[in-house]
């Protein structure tokens, strides 16, 4: 029986949802309740990864914690407040980003800054797109940064009176490009020397969310996991079927990777490969904490590291996979495509951008996937 087993529509759990953008007035959207309903409450803040995208809201990871939680008697009615965004980077876009922002060069010290940075720039970016409900972290633009997500949890928790019981943070990834590792021209050295730049702003962010006195909480770090494995096989591609092929552009995000063109190759994959070993060993190091931008930044402050540890077989189209993946005809499958067609699709008439949210959950942990992250957090609150 999984660790998490439990009815999805259990009354007992609900959530709050974080609004895109945190700087604007009434800067918090409930889906119900409030937080000081909770007894135990989760504060969500980061990328896709942590919004769980492609994912029934059941089947997220701190929806899971919650879960295993509640089964340990630690809590009756817990809440997650979720901040999370897809394409959230810690300050600015990065350059071949979705939304290339042109917020302060550098990233802010305390969340005043952080609020008077935004407001400084909101009449050069582009309105927000505001809506409600599950589809709101799903849509990759505009998305509301980690700092942003943090200052605008601090003022909510300040405002509610009320303290969260456990923090759930990723980030980084999208800062560095995730997507760049299916680029023909990204070098392993390229990949070390962008994550590593990181290392500052992570360390600085958790700091500001520790010396904020409203978020005085255990705080988890999300690691990352190697999306393309030597178990990488096109006849794992579902309706396949043996001898499978794939255009290789499936695996690319228009305007934010160089144009990939012809079938996926041998040698392709080989490059996926590395270059995600690269990223993976970068950000989370190897087996007890030996390098690594996460482990190393958290060990300056009081957090805790969560390695969600995806093994050979968990990658993308491998025998066990943990990621979403395409079909044999190229569409994504996961569960919240409906979500992304109602919020996202709507508002972009454009093919480029089209892509970019059809092909969103690419990469992103399906729910096998969101369970190794929730085990991972388990144990990491285990040593808090």
């Amino acid at each position: 029986m999984p660790l998490f087993a439990s009815d999805p529509s259990d009354a007992s759990l609900f959530d709050l949802v974080g609004a895109a953008d945190p700087a604007a007035p009434q800067g918090w959207q409930p889906w119900s309740a409030r937080p000081e309903d909770a007894d135990f409450r989760i504060l969500v803040l980061g990328t896709s990864i942590s919004w769980g995208q492609g994912l029934d809201r059941a089947e997220k990871f701190a929806h899971l914690v919650a879960r295993a939680f509640a089964k340990d008697g630690k809590t009756v009615r817990p809440a997650i407040v979720s901040y999370a965004h897809s394409g959230a980077c810690i300050w600015q876009a990065p350059p071949l980003g979705l939304d290339r922002e042109a917020l302060a060069p550098h990233a802010p010290s305390t969340f005043a800054e952080a609020r008077d940075a935004y407001r400084a720039a909101r009449p050069r970016l582009a309105p927000p797109r505001r809506n409600d409900g599950e589809g709101l972290g799903e849509c990759p633009s505009r998305p509301a940064h980690l700092w942003l997500q943090a200052a605008a949890a601090a003022r909510l928790f300040e405002r509610a009176r009320v303290r969260p019981d456990l923090i759930l943070l990723d980030g980084g990834a999208n800062d560095f490009g995730f997507m760049s590792v299916v680029a023909p021209t990204t070098s392993p050295a390229a990949i070390a020397r962008r994550i590593g730049n990181l290392s500052g702003s992570v360390r600085n962010l958790i700091r500001a969310i520790e010396a904020d006195p409203w978020l005085a909480a255990p705080l988890v770090v999300s690691g990352y996991y190697q999306a393309f494995t030597s178990s990488f096989d096109l006849d794992n591609l579902p309706g396949g079927g043996p001898g499978g092929f794939l255009l290789a552009d499936t695996f690319r995000c228009l305007g934010v990777v160089p144009v990939l063109s012809g079938l996926i190759t041998p040698a392709l994959v080989r490059l996926w490969e590395r270059n995600a070993a690269v990223l993976r060993r970068c950000f989370n190091g190897e087996a007890g904490w030996q390098g690594g931008l996460l482990p190393a930044e958290v060990r300056q402050t009081g957090a805790r590291f969560a390695d969600p540890s995806f093994g050979v077989d968990d990658g993308l189209l491998s025998p066990e996979s943990k990621i979403w993946g395409p079909d044999a005809d190229g569409n994504p499958i996961d569960h919240a495509f409906d979500d992304r067609a109602r919020f996202c699709l709507p508002t972009h008439q454009d093919a480029q951008t089209y892509l970019v949210h059809t092909r969103a959950s690419f990469g992103h942990p399906n729910p096998a996937g969101a369970e190794l992250y929730a085990r991972a957090i388990v144990r990491a609150c285990a040593t808090v």
